[in-house]
């Protein structure tokens, strides 16, 4: 297994990285002496703050930014394969830096194994085609945020699948395609963020 990835199980397995636990215990300990609030505390539940979900993703420098983020925000991030890089590609460990070891990483051998995975998360797929933006949704933890491949993005029979709960674009100014991929991402992850108060960060 490459290194950074980690079981299919992780979420309640001795590979979730410690930082996080760190970072939970830290705001509980915090709590106990009046240094943080309690409804910041009830908002700490186990398992990752978000879920962000590549579907086939093709650029290995997009999908490092994302590891770093994944690690960094406490996101648990899954890629759909076929992947469009081999895992140890340097343009993808250098994009991550030296992030990859403390990123949560699932990689999917096909969207089956990923339904089966999220279980019944609400998911929410990323589109220019939407008519919702990101802001409009009151997230909850353990949400999914799911993006498609460069520079497609998700197909159709995708977007109609009866696991996606909505679809949401990013406001852009007119006559733009898109974001970067991890430019997005990274946007939706840190809204999901703010909204719960972003729990075991400082």
């Amino acid at each position: 297994m490459a290194a950074g990835l980690v079981p299919l199980d992780a979420e309640t397995s001795e590979a979730t990285p410690s930082r996080l636990v760190r970072d939970w215990v830290r705001v509980l300990d915090q709590w106990e002496t009046g240094a943080v609030s309690e409804r910041r505390v009830a908002k700490i539940n186990t398992g990752p703050l978000v879920h962000l979900v590549y579907w086939e993703p093709r650029i290995p420098q997009n999908t490092g930014a994302a590891i770093r983020l994944a690690a960094v925000s406490g996101a648990h991030l899954h890629l759909v394969e076929p992947l469009g890089f081999e895992l140890d590609d340097t343009r993808l460990r250098r994009a991550g830096l030296d992030y990859h070891d403390l990123a949560l990483v699932t990689v999917h051998a096909d969207h089956d194994q990923l339904w089966r995975t999220l279980g019944t998360r609400r998911v929410f797929a990323f589109t220019a085609q939407a008519e919702r933006w990101h802001t409009d949704v009151a997230y909850e933890h353990g949400d999914v945020l799911l993006f498609g491949p460069e520079p497609t993005g998700l197909p159709a029979e995708v977007l109609a699948d009866p696991h996606i709960t909505d679809q949401l674009r990013i406001p852009m100014v007119p006559g733009r395609r898109s974001l970067n991929l991890s430019n997005a991402t990274a946007v939706a992850a840190y809204e999901v963020g703010r909204q719960l108060g972003f729990p075991g960060a400082r």
